[in-house]
């Protein structure tokens, strides 16, 4: 799978982050998406930001780089972002997005971006580097088990798009 940029976008007061609501499952996710061939992972991140929220916005800080384990997850860097500019557009992904107190997050929000939000206001002078163990085949089976028609939908919505 191809490199990652996920953007921890908090607005002004340092207290609430940025997040959006899929389209292809209903759960809140941090924006980001895919690394472009010649972009850097800086680049992307506020890039993607951009497409899926309408903001504009300034890298502050590298919070972390994660490797994956396995075939199933993405190699990825997150960054803390500032707000700069614009205003709330929904794009073809997401169907809703707002600013939400990092203690009271919405839900479902994706666990896996709750951790690593977690960790970079934990460790704000750190960049963190370590492996995604977080994301196994046993726990994508275990979902697929649960949510039978979330785990369809996800993937015949990626079908579409190729």
């Amino acid at each position: 799978m191809r490199p990652a940029a996920i953007g921890i976008v908090l607005d002004r007061s340092q207290e609430r982050v940025l997040i959006v609501k899929r389209r292809d499952i209903p759960g809140w996710v941090l924006p980001g998406g895919g690394i472009d061939p010649g972009e850097t992972a800086e680049q992307a991140v506020v890039r993607e930001i951009l497409e899926e929220t309408g903001y504009r916005v300034r890298v502050d800080r590298i919070a972390a780089h994660y490797t994956p384990i396995n075939q199933i997850a993405s190699p990825t860097t997150v960054f803390v972002c500032g707000l700069d500019s614009g205003a709330p557009a929904l794009s073809t992904e997401t169907t809703a997005l707002g600013f939400y107190p990092l203690s009271g997050l919405p839900q479902p929000f994706f666990t896996l971006h709750q951790i690593w939000v977690e960790e970079a206001m934990a460790h704000p002078s750190t960049v963190i580097e370590r492996p995604i163990r977080e994301v196994t085949y046993g726990r994508v089976l275990l979902t697929l088990v649960q949510h039978p028609l979330l785990v369809c939908r996800y993937f015949l919505h990626r079908l579409c798009k190729t």
